[in-house]
């Protein structure tokens, strides 16, 4: 059996603002669950473990990074690096035979 319900343009509005709200939790909620699972799969990695993964030293690190050649990321007063650009950073350098 259809029923043909009859809505005010107040009571539609409410119904449209509230599922948008819910929507838009949902939203936030899986972007927050994928930065945290990112995270966890992506360390950040400190200049000197940044320059053990590329056998170089701390100094080399950060003149790669005020370069421009490796991208950081400011946590306090510091600098860190994503473990997967570090390793895109040597696969972009890798030399061809």
């Amino acid at each position: 059996m259809n029923r043909i319900i009859v809505l005010s343009e107040q009571q539609a509005a409410q119904i449209v603002k509230e599922a948008a709200q819910i929507a838009v939790a949902a939203a936030l909620n899986e972007w927050e669950r994928l930065a945290n699972e990112q995270t966890a799969s992506d360390p950040l990695l400190t200049k000197k473990e940044a320059g053990q993964l590329l056998s170089v030293s701390p100094s080399t690190v950060d003149k790669l990074y005020y370069e421009g050649k490796l991208k950081g990321y400011r946590i306090g007063t510091g600098v860190r690096f994503k473990r997967s650009e570090v390793l895109a950073y040597i696969e972009r350098n890798k030399i061809e035979n």
